[in-house]
């Protein structure tokens, strides 16, 4: 280091890891404010004769709660004027995580909203975040390894009648051990997955939609709602909004449920590798003969499998890597496969990554239905590619 360096160095120190909404406040050990709040973008410079050698500390928040102190690190500024973090070193990187999520209900984005997150951090301490929703985005910044005790989310907006649809949802506990973006959450859902936005998209060119039919799906969806509809109601109903939007779209789809095997529609059988012809199909959604026949086929199949119609395999179980292999088995170059499942899968993280690798051209959306959905395992899931493509959905 030269001379100029070391002696701009002196008395300042840095963050490696600098994010706009994360403010710092150095104080000494009485607890005075010497320093900031400061952007935690900038240099902390403690070069003024006026601060003292001695112990100080600093304090980190959220600019969105600027109330709750997430973190506090100690400062040493020597008799020579130079300063080091309490590890002894110029620079630190801080430990926090960001959540951000785009909210919607039935659907639709959310207008406005407030989310009450109770916080646990890896040191014990409590906390209380209170967020406005932006534009329908929920975002916050929480030390890295905290627990989310609990998550309250009260939204509303307007249906296609210009209705108004408000929903409170207790989103349950979750670890903040990693990062948990590109997300997108739906509340008071009346649909299993929404395909519109990944239709319109110019480089998508075909979708695969996977729906789990296992026998979790029987469960009622939204007891408070309707006591008799069950989350394959919201799957076939998923299925049909999904066909109106790819034809719309004017892409190919082929359409499949699955449990420990996969059946894709129209068939008689799960798809077996030996099989030369499973029933396996993309068709062009383009409202032509060929579109309707296959879409009839689509809703008749659907309907014949709700009254289990079909073999045991496909109603019971959750093998999801059996679906994707079969699936890419299939269709090596599909530009999207959406898949959705309302239970917990195993530890299949590693594998996904293998799959993911193998058809880098294939983009994955991964659809968390109802409250037991192992949501963190497919979200992290949907993180190993370039593009990741993640839906929660709650009834």
């Amino acid at each position: 280091m030269g001379e100029r360096e070391r002696r701009k160095r002196i008395g300042t120190l840095e963050i490696t890891n600098p994010d706009p909404d994360i403010t710092v406040e150095v104080r000494d050990d009485g607890g005075r404010r010497v320093l900031g709040p400061q952007s935690s973008m900038q240099q902390i410079d403690m070069s003024d004769p006026k601060i003292r050698p001695g112990q100080y500390s600093a304090v980190l928040k959220s600019q969105q709660n600027p109330g709750v102190p997430f973190q506090e690190s100690g400062i040493y500024k020597n008799p020579d004027g130079d300063v080091t973090w309490e590890n002894r070193r110029k620079e630190m990187q801080m430990p926090y995580t960001k959540y951000d999520a785009r909210v919607e209900v039935g659907g639709r984005p959310a207008e406005d909203g407030r989310v009450v997150t109770e916080l646990l951090s890896p040191g014990g301490r409590r906390s209380t975040l209170v967020n406005e929703l932006n534009n329908g985005r929920l975002k916050f910044t929480a030390p890295a390894g905290a627990k989310v005790s609990n998550q309250t989310v009260e939204a509303s907006a307007r249906d296609a009648q210009g209705r108004r649809k408000h929903v409170k949802h207790e989103m349950g506990s979750f670890d903040m051990a990693r990062n948990i973006q590109n997300q997108r959450i739906n509340l008071g859902a009346n649909v299993a997955f929404s395909v519109r936005d990944i239709a319109d998209q110019r480089d998508c060119r075909d979708m695969v939609i996977l729906g789990d039919f296992s026998a979790s799906m029987k469960h009622v969806a939204n007891p408070k709602r309707d006591q008799e509809r069950t989350l394959r109601d919201v799957l076939y109903d998923g299925v049909v909004e999904a066909i109106r939007d790819i034809r719309q779209a004017r892409k190919r789809l082929a359409v499949a449920y699955w449990a420990t095997e996969l059946m894709w529609a129209g068939a008689d059988d799960v798809d077996k590798p030996q099989m030369r012809n499973a029933g396996h199909k993309l068709v062009m959604m383009d409202d032509g003969r060929q579109s309707r026949n296959y879409e009839q086929e689509i809703l008749d199949w659907c309907q014949r499998l709700g009254r289990h119609e079909c073999p045991r395999e496909v109603r019971v179980g959750t093998q999801m890597m059996n679906a994707l292999r079969r699936c890419m088995d299939r269709f090596p170059n599909v530009t999207n496969v959406l898949i959705m499942c309302d239970g917990k899968v195993g530890e299949i993280t590693e594998e996904f990554r293998r799959l993911a690798q193998t058809y880098s051209r294939t983009r994955f959306t991964f659809v968390a239905l109802g409250e037991d959905a192992e949501w963190q395992r497919f979200h992290e899931m949907s993180e190993l590619q370039d593009s990741p493509s993640f839906q929660r959905v709650l009834c």
